[in-house]
């Protein structure tokens, strides 16, 4: 529609979709910034016409780390709001039914005092809601939340500098940086009581981003630092199953070389795919998305890009050719793919012929 559309977020609810959104809505002349959701079916076909809005609060900003989680056939959609007075914000929780309607109409206050970047982890039947403590962005605060939106017992903190944390459906692994170096790691109940203390040890002279997961058999952690990352797991029991970690076989190089959004993500048989962005310099320093295959035993598969838009046509030259007729030659560029194309025209510009010729493709073409 009208305006920007951006920053979306997507869950998985056991039957369908829900693609969330920040959306710039028209109004009196302007716009107004409002959060949109749409189901969106196994096949990929959109179920509502009118895409979702979730009430907002009293003052804005009203999409503070904007979350969503999916389960049992319905989605808890959260964010940090502030309260009436204006003063602090807590972590807000509001439900979207299966069929797309909003159950909660106002915000339900889920944990008080949190402001940042938020997380949202399904646990069977409930949620676990994750944020950064108002008064100290290094200190998340989790509580449970039930089915109904409603808290289940205190709110309780994770360990100091806690990077990362995931589920697996009847508890969690929990990573944080101990003694301002290393990056340790620990099973955690449901009520917050770890496993192993003072944790194991993971990442020695940690740097960089983390992301983690559990593919039904062992947790995973993905470490992204610059243009290398690695992977590790981790056993059920917590046993480091690769010390040190996989360096995984990427080759970025360029005047920006980053892996970007760095994240990896469970697969059905087991193991993971890691999924990143980056401008390589073998692409004309475009920005592609990238997917990585990794088996349950930890072996990797090779690279592919997953970028899905159009391609981009540039660098046109024209000629001149026989009577009224010219031609316009131009690059083609899609994410490991350039090609040259000719297409004649007419004197009014029209096209001659359906598709253009091809006259050259690889990987890089630079310009005509």
């Amino acid at each position: 529609g009208m305006g920007l559309q951006n920053r979306p977020a997507v869950a998985w609810n056991g039957q369908n979709w829900l693609v969330m959104y920040r959306s710039q809505d028209p109004v009196a002349g302007y716009f107004a910034t409002q959060i949109r959701a749409v189901r969106v079916s196994p096949q990929g076909a959109v179920l509502d016409a009118t895409p979702l809005v979730l009430t907002g609060s009293t003052f804005d900003p009203n999409d503070i780390g904007l979350n969503i989680s999916g389960g049992n056939g319905q989605w808890l959609a959260t964010r940090c709001i502030y309260h009436n007075d204006g003063y602090g914000t807590f972590l807000a929780g509001q439900r979207i039914s299966g069929a797309g309607q909003l159950l909660d109409a106002t915000p339900i206050m889920l944990n008080d005092w949190v402001y940042g970047q938020c997380r949202t982890i399904t646990m069977g039947a409930e949620y676990l809601v994750v944020g950064p403590d108002w008064n100290n962005s290094s200190q998340l605060k989790a509580r449970r939340i039930g089915a109904n939106a409603q808290p289940i017992g205190a709110s309780f903190n994770l360990p100091a500098s806690t990077v990362n944390l995931a589920g697996n459906g009847t508890e969690f692994y929990v990573a944080w940086i101990a003694g301002f170096t290393d990056l340790v790691g620990s099973r955690m109940s449901w009520a917050g009581t770890l496993t192993t203390p003072a944790g194991t040890l993971l990442f020695p002279n940690f740097a960089g981003e983390l992301s983690m997961m559990h593919d039904g058999s062992n947790w995973w952690l993905a470490q992204s630092v610059a243009n290398e990352a690695r992977t590790m797991r981790v056993s059920p029991t917590g046993t480091v199953l690769d010390p040190g970690g996989d360096l995984l076989p990427i080759t970025v190089t360029g005047t920006v070389s980053n892996l970007y959004n760095a994240q990896i993500v469970p697969q059905r048989t087991g193991g993971g795919v890691f999924v990143w962005n980056d401008s390589r310099a073998a692409l004309g320093n475009d920005n592609n998305v990238f997917a990585m295959p990794i088996g349950a035993d930890g072996t990797a598969s090779g690279e592919s890009a997953i970028s899905i838009g159009s391609t981009n046509q540039r660098n046109a030259a024209i000629c001149r050719g026989p009577g009224t007729t010219a031609a316009v030659a131009y690059t083609s560029e899609a994410a490991g793919l350039g090609r040259v194309l000719v297409h004649r025209v007419d004197a009014s510009g029209a096209a001659i012929g359906a598709e253009p010729i091809e006259v050259f493709a690889g990987p890089n073409v630079g310009r005509v």
